[in-house]
């Protein structure tokens, strides 16, 4: 893990941080730390139960199921695109055309790599179960395994 950590710093975030620092003032740390507040703020409001305890509380109903599952990485293209349509609509730093093409390119390779994530986690079951068959097998006797053999003449 900690090499891995490593390699994130070496290579200054990745791909990932090139998505970040291609959208607008994302490398204005006052931005970056606003963004990463709303993004912290969001997944705590989703994700822990104090929330849907607060609204028993008050007796009302939980508008979403207790245990909600999300992505993250949802979670933080939303951010992302939000914050940018709201710059491009707020300043026009950006036509809606490009802010569009921008998003729509983000969401397209989130969506790829969660096709790709749906495909593994539907197919490897059936290529490991063969292996792990063929593992567990019980081996053959002796006598069975002199019983298949040709006879000498």
């Amino acid at each position: 893990m900690a090499l891995l950590q490593g390699y994130l710093f070496k290579e200054k975030g990745g791909k990932i941080q090139r998505v970040v620092t291609s959208k607008t003032n994302t490398l204005d740390v006052r931005s970056a730390t606003f963004i990463d507040l709303l993004y912290g703020l969001v997944l705590l409001f989703f994700k822990v139960d104090y929330i849907p305890k607060l609204f028993m509380a008050m007796e009302m109903d939980v508008p979403w199921p207790e245990k909600m599952p999300m992505s993250t990485t949802w979670v933080f293209l939303g951010l992302l695109a939000g914050r940018e349509v709201g710059i491009a609509l707020r300043l026009r730093h950006r036509n809606k055309k490009t802010v569009s093409k921008l998003i729509f390119k983000d969401a397209g390779k989130a969506f790829f790599g969660s096709a790709i994530a749906v495909v593994l986690a539907l197919f490897l079951p059936l290529l490991i179960k063969p292996v792990n068959e063929a593992i567990h097998e019980e081996p053959a006797t002796v006598e069975e395994t002199q019983a298949t053999l040709p006879q000498a003449p």
